[in-house]
């Protein structure tokens, strides 16, 4: 690498009004609110410092090469544009302070210069793609600063901006391959990821030529990966998409496109070790120089990987799309079957086959138990049979395209509780046992001697055995205290769980509806538990008893049924 290096101050970038190109391969602008803050910090101490007028502070090297009018920058473009976005708050206070400044223009974002330039009324446009959100947090993290520092601090620090700020200036031959050189600046660097690198391999010239060596067809190609591959990007950041897919157990991507390379990288034959640091991205820069092997020239196999990258998107969306496999897909991923078995059960199967063998292999893991004999202490069983019923109500429905939340079940960390509670580890604090007594009060407008004994107990000192007894009766009334079936199981998310524990029946009913109404979501086979949509006798709204749970138990294999053949007759063979 052939190199210039000078150095400059960000005042001469302003002046003579630089602009910089940042092109498809890079990534895209990722600052957060803590590295933004850092600069400012940073900033702010070499202020405080009282530095001399010759003391410099130093930012991290720029590597640009000449493009046309225009300064391709190789490395450096997230200090650049941080820069930029701090220039225009300065700007909007003190004008007079900034009359030029450098451009930054993204080629994969339309209009990004004039975003950038106007980056204070960025409101209406920060959700058009990532980049420009990102952006605007920026200015909003600067913004905030400034608002916690004394009101000179924006003259200061513009002070400094203009008279001491400077980088190393690395301006790279015009005929060297600035993907390449991306690539090897920053392999060693912790911020960049296995997709980054991946990116600029599938964009480089070198790997795009063919015989023909058409430059205009490289440069469209690229812009063509390049769209592609922040479209694709885009859509998996959507959370309801992820978390159909993704188990909030598994690690999570800063470029989550990351993923669907891992997966693709089975099926390519590799030497590269699974410890290895960047292990993906290796695996498919040994895959593009397997040419005399593979009787196929890079930019033959560039395409074909790209290819089976796009078809894998596209195979995701389809089952996102289509509300069955949404479904079957989304209880078997919960329910940690792996993503490699369930695109193995997909291939040269048409939609109807497929869903075939996803119910199928739903019903294989319920061999040999009986569903109706399950208890508490089946947690995990209980788990996965409850979620399955909450799906199928709403999959059964034939009059409602209402989907299952996955990423909320996930997220919010849904767990088996109890409908009615059981005699389980009660309060020990007297004014935590007087609170739960009176909580029931209103429930037992029929049942005066219960009423009394719980005036009774709250005017005089009793001791635990007699609040317990109490309690116990109380219990009985509104249902069977005693049976940890499945029959009074339902799911419901922790944080509604912690907020009534040992609670009654009716306490947990209307705490759910209110939760319900300030829009908790409420799984709707939990929600209809506490309406008694399944009890055929509902003249007790507040009780949940034998009856009760026996109609729900029948209820919910009525659903399961629908799934796993013979689910009414006990044990499955």
């Amino acid at each position: 690498m052939n190199t210039i290096l000078s150095e400059k101050r960000i005042v001469d970038l302003m002046e003579s009004a630089y602009s910089f190109f940042i092109p498809s391969y890079q990534r895209g602008y990722r600052w957060t609110k803590v590295q933004v803050t850092e600069l400012l910090d940073d900033l702010w101490e070499f202020h405080q410092l009282n530095p001399k007028k010759d003391d410099a502070y130093w930012l991290q090297p720029i590597i640009v090469k000449q493009r046309q009018e225009h300064w391709e920058v190789i490395d450096g473009q997230q200090r650049l544009t941080t820069i930029a976005i701090l220039l225009q708050t300065i700007k909007k206070a003190l004008p007079f302070f900034v009359p030029n400044m450098y451009s930054m223009i993204y080629e994969t974002r339309e209009k990004s210069a004039d975003f950038l330039a106007q980056v204070s009324k960025g409101d209406s446009l920060k959700d058009t793609n990532i980049d420009f959100y990102h952006m605007h947090q920026a200015y909003k993290t600067i913004t905030a600063w400034f608002m916690n520092k004394p009101p000179e601090a924006i003259m200061h620090i513009a002070q400094r901006l203009r008279e001491q700020v400077k980088v190393l200036w690395y301006e790279v031959e015009p005929t060297d391959d600035a993907i390449d050189l991306f690539a090897r600046i920053n392999i060693g660097k912790i911020p960049l990821t296995n997709a980054e690198l991946i990116k600029a391999l599938f964009l480089s010239r070198n790997h795009l030529s063919t015989a023909e060596n058409d430059q205009e067809w490289i440069r469209l190609k690229q812009l063509e990966i390049a769209g592609e591959w922040d479209r694709i990007e885009y859509r998996l950041q959507d959370d309801s998409f992820w978390y159909f897919l993704h188990n909030d157990t598994e690690a999570d991507y800063q470029n989550r496109i990351e993923w669907l390379f891992e997966l693709v990288t089975n099926q390519y034959e590799h030497n590269v070790e699974d410890d290895v640091p960047y292990y993906t991205f290796h695996v498919f820069s040994e895959y593009l120089e397997n040419e005399s092997r593979l009787g196929k020239n890079r930019g033959q196999l560039l395409t074909s990987a790209w290819q089976d990258i796009q078809q894998l998107f596209m195979k995701m969306t389809e089952w996102y799309e289509n509300r069955e496999l949404y479904h079957y897909i989304g209880y078997l991923r919960a329910t940690k079957t792996s993503i490699h078995s369930l695109l193995k059960l997909s291939l040269n199967k048409k939609k109807d086959a497929f869903v075939q063998s996803l119910k199928q292999r739903i019903a294989k893991s319920y061999d040999e138990f009986d569903i109706s004999a399950l208890t508490y202490s089946d947690k995990q069983s209980v788990r996965r049979t409850l979620l399955l019923f909450n799906i199928l109500t709403l999959q059964n429905d034939a009059y409602s395209n209402t989907r299952f939340d996955f990423e909320r079940f996930k997220n919010e960390k849904w767990d088996i509780e109890h409908i009615h509670s059981v005699n389980a580890k009660l309060p020990t604090d007297r004014s935590h046992q007087i609170a739960l007594l009176n909580d029931a009060i209103p429930y037992l407008s029929n049942q005066g001697d219960l009423i009394k004994r719980i005036d009774d107990f709250n005017q005089q000192v009793e001791t635990e055995q007699d609040f317990e007894v109490l309690y116990s009766e109380i219990t009985r009334y509104f249902g069977d205290n005693q049976t940890n079936s499945i029959g009074n199981l339902t799911l419901l998310d922790s944080s509604t769980n912690r907020s009534y524990q040992n609670a009654l029946f009716p306490i947990k009913r209307q705490t759910l509806i209110n939760r319900d109404r300030t829009g908790t979501y409420i799984p709707i086979g939990t929600r209809n538990v506490f309406l008694k949509y399944y009890s055929r006798d509902v003249n007790q709204m507040n009780h949940w008893g034998p009856e009760d749970q026996t109609q729900y138990i029948d209820a919910l294999l009525d659903e399961l049924s629908t799934v796993i053949p013979n689910v009414k007759e006990g044990v499955l063979t």
